[in-house]
């Protein structure tokens, strides 16, 4: 039974459930319709006896010298007038003066007489006598006693057997019967059309297949990294796995498989909610989650079904198979960002070193020459022109305080002036800011690319870019990063402004991967580090971040800072 399917379960349920519906009811109505034929079986044979019982003949044939002789016949006319099974006399000794079979005459009576001997009329079913069972009545007999007054000097008893096919011919058991079968081929015909439904929407599987298989993609969907929602045709959250809790914030009463809810009532964020609801199909949609960017892909969801050759688990077609919902799949963007634009950073630093360092070899192999040829004023002078020329880019005060911005803006130099742009560059840094690298990466590298194009853009006198970094506060028990990436490129509309931190737009051609990226990146790492970013158009176009510098990095590096200063 176990290899049933749950169509086959119910419609077996269902005719056992009729069975003993079907058998309760035939034994009711055969115990209601035995009792009405006693009954009227009863008082038939009480009215009889008593009859019987007055005639002078039987008075006369109790007093005469052989009661039997003049009892039989009177017995056998009862029966044959009435149609009943057995008239017997009774002597007052509990003796059969007459029987309606031979032998039987003398004989003891095996019923009840003590009441009768008072004068009462007893009536009573009984299965022991030679009849059967069988519905009789006694009564008493009244004759002349030995004092020669009246008295009781025998009994009179009249019966007829009730046989249990008359009963059951007289009963609605043939009725209960067909209706019953009747109540069979119904359910039969609407479980047959049932066990199709069944099939189709559990694909066959019993219930112990169908609690396996949600146990384990429960379990499954619930222990994945990726977020998942699952979402009914109405747009109601029927599923959210705990990595989509985390991603999308969600409240409620906890992640797994659980009765629909609106996505209201989750605090599922606005664009998803539209998304959810527009129902269409999507690839890695960025959207927005407070301080955090993630990735959502939407695909239709459709339910499992048999195949025409009967295959389980064969996924029907959208028209045939109904599409149950939507199924969506949310991943964290910023970190994946953040290493993607560190990966690009240290790339384009890489091309940079690798430029400077072929420059550099052409320098040095032109200082060999002119020394071989006995110029050293001209190589002299190259070596001045060299040193003055580097440090035309501006001073990095305390360059080791925080090494990769350093590093990422003196990569980014090369790649600018390959553009034509000339980046300047004035961190005053005395300490590390003990920021995550990935976050630095992430927002400096795309203010920069995005100041270089802009500058790389703009007419000869605006291409122009410069990085300025310093830490403000340093004495208080919260200090600051404050930094500004400004370039001579043209300002951004207000239409652009507005729009410019939201993932996905971009004034730039969308053919590359990414594009649209940037800013939100931007904006989401300076939200994640409790910073805020500003934009300023007053004097070219100006992007202002101001991080707060971690407490722990503040409190451990104080004194070392202080212990340099008092040194020097």
């Amino acid at each position: 039974m176990r290899g049933w399917s749950l169509a086959r379960r119910v419609l077996v349920v269902q005719w056992v459930a009729l069975a003993a519906l079907t058998l309760a009811a035939g034994v009711s109505t055969y115990l209601q319709t035995r009792s009405v034929i006693f009954e009227r079986t009863t008082a038939a044979t009480t009215q009889l006896a008593r009859l019987g019982a007055d005639d002078p003949r039987v008075a006369d044939a109790y007093a005469s010298a052989d009661p039997t002789a003049g009892l039989q016949p009177l017995s056998d006319r009862i029966m044959a007038d009435s149609d009943m099974d057995f008239a017997t006399f009774i002597s007052r000794d509990g003796l059969r003066l007459s029987y309606h079979r031979p032998g039987y005459v003398g004989t003891p009576y095996s019923g009840t007489l003590e009441p009768v001997w008072r004068g009462e009329t007893v009536t009573e079913v009984s299965s022991t006598a030679t009849a059967g069972e069988s519905a009789r009545s006694v009564v008493p007999v009244y004759g002349t006693g030995p004092d020669g007054e009246r008295a009781i000097v025998g009994a009179l008893t009249v019966g007829k057997q009730v046989r249990a096919l008359e009963v059951m011919a007289a009963s609605d058991l043939p009725n209960v019967l067909i209706t019953s079968l009747a109540f069979a081929l119904v359910l039969g015909a609407g479980s047959w059309w049932g066990s199709r439904y069944l099939r189709k929407v559990t694909a066959g599987l019993g219930p112990e297949a169908l609690s396996r298989h949600f146990a384990v993609a429960d379990a499954a969907l619930l222990s994945v990294d990726e977020g998942i929602l699952l979402a009914d045709t109405g747009g109601r959250i029927v599923f959210h796995n705990r990595a989509a809790d985390a991603l999308l914030g969600l409240r409620g009463s906890g992640a797994g498989t659980r009765a629909a809810q609106e996505p209201e009532e989750l605090g599922v964020p606005a664009s998803v909610r539209e998304l959810i609801a527009s129902g269409r199909r999507v690839e890695d949609e960025p959207h927005r989650v407070g301080t955090r960017m993630v990735i959502v892909s939407q695909r239709p969801l459709q339910r499992r079904g048999v195949g025409r050759g009967g295959e389980r688990g064969e996924v029907a077609a959208l028209g045939a198979g109904m599409a149950a919902g939507t199924v969506l799949t949310v991943h964290d963007h910023s970190a994946v960002q953040a290493l993607a634009g560190e990966l690009a950073s240290t790339r384009s630093f890489s091309d940079a070193l690798r430029a400077q360092n072929h420059d550099h070899a052409n320098r040095l192999h032109t200082l060999l020459s002119l020394l071989e040829v006995d110029r050293p004023e001209e190589a002299r002078a190259l070596l001045i022109e060299s040193l003055a020329s580097s440090r035309g880019h501006g001073g990095v005060d305390g360059a080791d305080g925080d090494a990769v911005l350093a590093a990422l803006a003196h990569g980014k130099i090369a790649q600018a002036a390959e553009r034509g742009v000339e980046l300047t560059l004035d961190l005053s840094l005395p300490r590390r800011t003990g920021l995550p690298a990935p976050d630095l990466v992430g927002i400096f590298g795309n203010l920069l690319d995005n100041a270089i194009d802009a500058a790389a853009d703009a007419a000869p006198e605006g291409r122009w870019v410069s990085l300025q970094a310093q830490l403000e506060d340093e004495a208080a028990d919260q200090p600051w990063l404050l930094a500004s990436v400004a370039n001579g490129g043209t300002a951004p509309s207000a239409a652009v402004r507005e729009h410019m931190f939201e993932a996905g737009y971009s004034t730039k051609p969308t053919r590359a991967l990414g594009r649209g990226q940037g800013l939100a990146i931007v904006a989401a790492a300076v939200a994640r580090l409790g910073g805020r970013v500003e934009l300023a158009t007053d004097s070219g176009t100006v992007f202002t971040v101001e991080l707060p510098l971690p407490e722990e990095t503040t409190t451990r590096e104080r004194p070392e800072a202080n212990t340099t200063r008092e040194a020097s």
